[in-house]
């Protein structure tokens, strides 16, 4: 067995259907004495096929001496019921029980038996639906997620060779000659053309892989380094943090559409959202993800966690020290006859004699009217003083109002600044 394959010594679960890459796998680590087990996903796509399938990977493990996992999913009742597609829905089952496995039984890698071929179908489907540095590097040995894919190098050839010089047999999935999933068009009708102009057209692949993934990695590093200069996070909790982005700077960078691709994609923005983002100068354009909103604003891109979950109203006593509404801690403090509330961005002052407690910070209601200070005791819409302050509608859900006991608006918090309101004297 002349191919060469560096296995990481870290327990490590093999990921094995049963077909001829996977048996080669398994022979790799049978070879090297190192610690694995075998998961086989068993998905009921081909009925019997699907059966003999998994009893096949049984007897395989046994005979590997090794901890066998199988498990059985509704597949088609899956897909039936989310619309998504066999092959993604299929993925996410695999990769959510390999997590449980991990987690269970103390695996410290995932091991999966793509090979060079692989490489190349997963750079041109990649191609062919849009991608960016990123998704033109194809598939890392190693990923961040721990998914190990030991024989990227070797051709199918070579892992054929491996399991019949070991004696052994393999299974054939009929499924991969069907041309309905676009990725068998790829294997079967358009890498056959390629490789008449290049014979060597894994090996090639394979290169340039290593070349883009170096070059993603330099992106990174320069997205990280300058994120800094530009982008401001706040309101850090639970995931992703809410982002402020100056993007007069960036705009002044040769490759501001990169960082912000990177900078925004963990957030879920569609590939046409990022480009109107990168790419507009209008004013008050909203984009919108499940769990975020971005929109841009006098030089500034605000990305938001949606304010379905701020809390209608918190109460603020004499003695209050610290409360959290939403995602800002407000400090409260006395001091003589003045009372105080701040924010890392702004802060209140309140003569005491003033104040009837129990205080109230609470969400603002459609249509309510306040008296802002500096206007002689005038009403005004709240829609309109923000708009006049040039808050971004997307920080307007975020606005509170703070309401003493007889129900009154003595001040409003709004975008790290506060206005109070006019107190008859």
């Amino acid at each position: 067995m002349k191919q060469k394959v560096n296995l990481l010594p870290q327990k490590t679960l093999l990921a094995v259907s049963g077909g001829v890459d996977s048996v080669a796998m398994c022979i790799y680590y049978a070879l090297s004495g190192n610690d694995f087990g075998i998961a086989h996903a068993n998905f009921q796509l081909r009925g019997a096929e699907s059966e003999a399938d998994a009893a096949f990977v049984a007897n395989l493990a046994v005979r590997c001496g090794v901890p066998f996992h199988v498990k059985s999913f509704e597949t088609e009742a899956i897909v039936q019921k989310t619309g998504d597609s066999v092959q993604m829905v299929a993925r996410d089952l695999r990769y959510a029980w390999f997590d449980e496995l991990r987690a269970t039984f103390g695996y410290e890698l995932v091991a999966t038996a793509h090979h060079a071929g692989d490489q190349v179908e997963t750079m041109l489907q990649h191609l062919i639906r849009g991608t960016g540095l990123r998704g033109l590097g194809g598939m890392k040995e190693l990923s961040e997620a721990g998914i190990f894919r030991p024989l990227l190098h070797l051709t199918k050839a070579e892992l054929k060779k491996t399991v019949l010089q070991a004696g052994l047999t393999w299974r054939e999935d009929s499924s991969n000659t069907s041309l309905k999933y676009g990725r068998n068009y790829i294997r079967h009708e358009l890498v056959p053309i390629l490789a008449i102009q290049n014979p060597s057209l894994e090996q090639t692949f394979g290169q340039t892989a290593r070349y883009l993934q170096e070059a993603y990695s330099l992106v990174q590093w320069t997205a990280t380094s300058l994120r800094q200069n530009y982008v401001v996070e706040t309101a850090i909790s639970e995931g992703l943090p809410d982002l402020t982005i100056d993007l007069l700077g960036v705009n002044g960078l040769p490759f501001r559409g990169v960082l912000l691709h990177e900078w925004l994609s963990p957030y879920l923005f569609t590939a046409s959202q990022l480009e109107n983002i990168v790419t507009s100068t209008s004013n008050g354009l909203l984009f919108d993800t499940p769990t975020h909103a971005a929109t841009r604003h006098k030089g500034q891109l605000f990305i938001r966690r949606k304010a379905a979950e701020m809390p209608k109203s918190e109460r603020i006593e004499r003695e209050t020290a610290d409360i959290k509404v939403g995602k800002t801690v407000f400090r409260c403090e006395t001091a003589g006859e003045q009372f105080y509330i701040s924010t890392d961005s702004c802060r209140l002052e309140l003569r005491l004699q003033n104040l009837h407690f129990p205080l109230v910070l609470r969400t603002a209601a459609t249509g309510e009217r306040f008296k802002p200070s500096g206007m002689g005791g005038k009403k005004k819409l709240l829609s309109d003083f923000l708009k006049d302050e040039q808050v971004p509608r997307l920080l307007r859900p975020e606005t509170l109002l703070l309401i003493d006991a007889n129900d009154e608006i003595l001040a409003v918090f709004y975008a790290d600044r506060v206005r109070s309101a006019f107190i008859e004297p």
